[in-house]
């Protein structure tokens, strides 16, 4: 459970969820050297989606089918592979974050749900009208942030933040990024806002008030819609929503991939799993 230890003597691991031929599966990889090592128990799978980890190691796997009227996420210890947790959602559960200050989770479904440490029911914040979200994260003061897009314009990156301590949505303003059928995702790598276009490039953004301003870009060869990723140190890890694969590349130089695991199947969840020193 959240705030628990883990054995400090594992290394650093990879876990990807996908669903192939109908078959639901969590695998987990070394890393960053990318070697199969196992998988977790299906008992408790259906249909297992986003992913996140948190620092001490726990891994939170999404796990519902798309349009469901309730779900879960499903939590692992560092290199397990048995349930140890489970927090039930309305809805769909989709993307998840756990923020580094406070270990509150967070799960996109049709809401935002959070969890609070040592809390099993979450509080739910509803998402503007006319927007459609794909993934969230915190940054490093408790902020998070969802990216989407609108119904009004579906190709241009939509991004909104709920501010530490506050109970409201609050619309960012971007500069213009255009996004693929596949839709991107987003991550906090540290220093500035990652967000991917769902094909091969992640912009990176400075937030500053209640404007994002672009930092730099990054561009990731050989990738089949970059959605979900997870950014590990000098790494990043990217499931691709067209082929049954997952890349791993370095962050942010970008370039070809170091590491490609195939025959994945539809990857929709990558968090690397750091193991505690």
């Amino acid at each position: 459970a959240l705030g628990l230890g883990n054995d400090a003597s594992k290394p650093n691991l990879l876990y990807v969820s996908s669903v192939q031929r109908s078959i639901p599966n969590v695998l987990i990889y070394t890393y960053p050297d990318a070697r199969y090592k196992t998988k977790v128990g299906k008992a408790a799978l259906t249909f297992p989606r986003g992913e996140c980890a948190d620092r001490k190691g726990y891994i939170f796997v999404t796990n519902g089918a798309p349009g469901a009227s309730n779900s879960n996420v499903l939590e692992y210890a560092h290199g397990g592979t048995t349930t140890i947790e489970r927090f039930n959602v309305d809805g769909s559960a989709e993307q998840c974050a756990v923020d580094a200050r406070t270990a509150k989770l967070a799960v996109i479904s049709s809401q935002l749900a959070i969890f609070r440490p040592g809390h099993r029911t979450p509080t739910y914040y509803g998402f503007p009208k006319g927007f459609e979200r794909i993934a969230c994260d915190y940054d490093n003061k408790g902020n998070l942030f969802v990216d989407g897009v609108t119904r009004q314009n579906p190709s241009r990156a939509a991004l909104i933040e709920l501010p530490a301590g506050d109970s409201a949505f609050h619309s960012i303003k971007l500069p213009p990024i255009s996004v693929a059928a596949a839709r991107g995702g987003v991550r906090w790598d540290g220093k500035n806002l990652a967000v991917s276009n769902g094909a091969s490039t992640i912009y990176l953004l400075k937030i500053s008030g209640a404007e994002a301003k672009s930092v730099g870009l990054a561009q990731f060869y050989g990738s089949a819609g970059l959605a979900s990723f997870w950014i590990s140190g000098g790494d990043i890890v990217g499931a691709n929503s067209l082929s049954p694969t997952v890349m791993i590349w370095a962050y942010p130089a970008g370039g070809q991939p170091f590491a490609v695991l195939h025959g994945i199947g539809r990857g929709d969840g990558v968090a690397v799993s750091v193991a505690p020193k």
